[in-house]
This record gives structure tokens, sequence and C-alpha cells, in this order.
């Protein structure tokens, strides 16, 4: 079995990992990652089950767990392309569905959701300069310009991001209220008078 496990000085993230046991009485949770490794965890979330499958993290000091949307998402790096940058080809990963052999193919570290479904990054560069001010109102509220920019975009543009049908370019809005605000804003700035 090939060990499905991406790695940085920061951080490690184990792709197909199972939840072996929770024990809540000792508050501790086993995890065992694609190529048997046994991790023990001393967190035991009423929200996780036994033999659900997902994207271990671990940094340091900490984990997380992701659950898949689809239980029956697997990894399948075996089909994966490195990509050609001399040729302008991108890397991709590959992913199958228990029992098919359909390769599903999306961006590096990317996760599908049900049915391996997702929304392809369609997105386009734009580069602009942009003054300290935005970036002092950005950092009084711990973020970056591209946080906050990405953000907006989200909800002026209505983009979701859900666990079953997730988007590859990573957009997603930051609730209803923003979306409807920035949809307001973005009419009153700029109206379309041909309404």
């Amino acid at each position: 079995m090939t060990t499905d496990a991406t790695m940085s000085d920061t951080e490690q993230k184990f792709y197909d990992a199972t939840i072996k046991s929770i024990d809540a009485e000792a508050k501790q949770t086993v995890i065992v990652t694609a190529d048997g490794q046994e991790k023990t965890f001393p967190v035991a979330y009423q929200f996780w089950k036994e033999g659900e499958r997902g994207v271990l993290t671990i940094t340091e000091g900490d984990f997380r767990f992701w659950a898949y949307a689809d239980q029956r998402l697997r990894r399948w790096p075996e089909q994966d392309y490195p990509g050609d940058e001399a040729k302008g080809y991108a890397p991709f990963w590959s992913w199958k569905l228990d029992g098919s052999e359909e390769r599903i193919s999306c961006k590096p570290h990317f996760v599908p959701g049900k049915d391996g479904n997702y929304i392809k990054d369609e997105t386009k560069p734009v580069e602009i300069p942009v003054p300290l001010e935005f970036f002092e109102l950005c950092e009084s509220r711990g973020l970056t310009p591209e946080q906050v920019l990405r953000g907006f975009i989200a909800d002026v543009c209505g983009l979701q991001s859900f666990v079953t049908n997730p988007r590859e370019d990573g957009f997603s809005s930051n609730g209803s209220d923003e979306r409807m605000y920035a949809e307001q804003w973005f009419e009153r700035a700029y109206p379309d008078f041909n309404n």
C-alpha cells in the first residue's frame, strides 16, 4: 500500500485516515493512517464516529480530523500526475470512490465532496496595487488582504463551498447577511442603469 501523507515543517496530513476507536470515558481517540500507523489523541468528540474516514492533520501541539463528505472516497496516489511546468501542465491528484475504477482528478490537497463532486477551479489571476490603509485595516482584524478580498468576492458573487460539493478554488461566502450587504453595496456603488 502506498503511504499517502504530505508533510511540511509545521504540519503533516494523512489522507484516508480512519477513526479506529473513541473512548469518551478516557477522553481518547485512536486514528489509523492509510499505512497502518496508530495515532492516539487526548480527546473524544461526540460528532466523530468510529470507522469514519477522512484527513488527519497534525501540527505542532495540535491536530484536526475532517471526515470525508462521502465515506466511499479514497485517494489514488498511483494515478496522480506531477505536472509539467515546461509544457504548462498543472499537477493533479487522483481519487476514486470505493468499488469504482473511475478516476476523479483535482488540485493537490483538495478533497472532493459527495459522489466525488466538486466545482472546478476556473479562477483567473488579477494583480492590483493595494494601499497601506487596506493592509492596516486587515491587520487590525488579524487578517491578510488576500483573505479579506477573497471573502468579499465570495460574498458579492454568492459563492458557497458546501461539504457535499466543495469549490476547488476555495472561495466560500461568510454568510447570508454578508452576501446581502455585499450585493447591496455593489448595486449602490455600480448601479445597472440599463434596468
